[in-house]
């Protein structure tokens, strides 16, 4: 299977970040509601763009896919005298229902690295600590979605023939939650269904290797895969080098470590 189809059929398989009410008056949905096929073979794919893009160009993929969605508006740009203010993700029109909808989509992977034995939003953190799950939620709701009320963003749709007066609003949030490997599982306030690997510091993954074990240092674009595909793991003296230039530049990598018992999904931390 090549890399970008590994990709999409792990990503239209992930579930949504949330169990719990956290996002207010946002209606959020899973990939599952839109019974999107599977299997299907991505065509191509700009070698050079961003995860977040990577996700957003599947997702167009299997909305254009499908017969039971047209996709109206992708990336649409919010403009007011030259600047550009914002962006919707998505404006769909659902065949079945016979309703339109502006939807957002995020792919997130978060660390959990709790403060107090009370889960919140802002213990869920990117792996460089420079995003967290409270800060996301924030710019979702004051910012992404209320855009679209603003009168010159109503406008420019309208001259497009959707009226936002009639318009939906929607979110997709899909991720994998991290735990630190020593963690007992609590991730209260979303779907225990995300986690999909741990995290540890870089002198705990050192003390946790054992003769015999397989690296592979995927890069952010293969993020979205599934290692248990791999073929080919990394030449052991390649791997350490790589791994301690990657940690002295305070990034913080996923690592693929296949051992006699599992394949495991690990972020090794630069920070303490």
């Amino acid at each position: 299977m090549s890399k970008l189809k590994n990709q999409y059929n792990s990503w239209i398989l992930c579930k949504s970040l949330f169990i719990s009410d956290l996002t207010g008056d946002i209606e959020t949905i899973d990939l599952d509601s839109f019974q999107f096929k599977k299997g299907l073979e991505f065509p191509g794919l700009n070698k050079n763009l961003r995860l977040g893009k990577v996700v957003e160009r599947f997702l167009s993929f299997a909305l254009n896919s499908s017969s039971n969605y047209r996709l109206l508006e992708e990336n649409f740009q919010i403009i007011k005298d030259g600047i550009t203010l914002g962006e919707l993700d998505f404006i769909i029109e659902d065949l079945r229902k016979k309703e339109i909808f502006h939807l957002e989509l995020v792919h997130k992977f978060y660390l959990f690295k709790p403060g107090s034995n009370k889960v919140k939003p802002e213990d869920f953190v990117g792996p460089n600590l420079n995003d967290s799950l409270d800060k996301k939620l924030l710019k979702l709701k004051e910012k992404q979605f209320p855009i679209i009320h603003e009168s010159f963003c109503s406008k420019t749709l309208l001259e497009r023939g959707i009226n936002t007066k009639e318009l939906k609003q929607k979110l997709l949030f899909t991720g994998s939650v991290f735990i630190h490997h020593l963690e007992q599982t609590r991730i209260s306030i979303l779907n225990k269904n995300c986690i999909h690997g741990v995290w540890m510091r870089a002198n705990e993954f050192l003390e946790l290797d054992k003769e015999g074990d397989q690296y592979y240092l995927p890069q952010k674009s293969d993020w979205l895969g599934d290692p248990n595909g791999l073929k080919v793991w990394a030449e052991q003296e390649k791997f350490w080098k790589d791994l301690r230039s990657e940690l002295q530049n305070r990034y913080s990598p996923m690592v693929w470590k296949k051992s006699k018992e599992k394949i495991q999904r690990i972020f090794v931390v630069w920070w303490d």
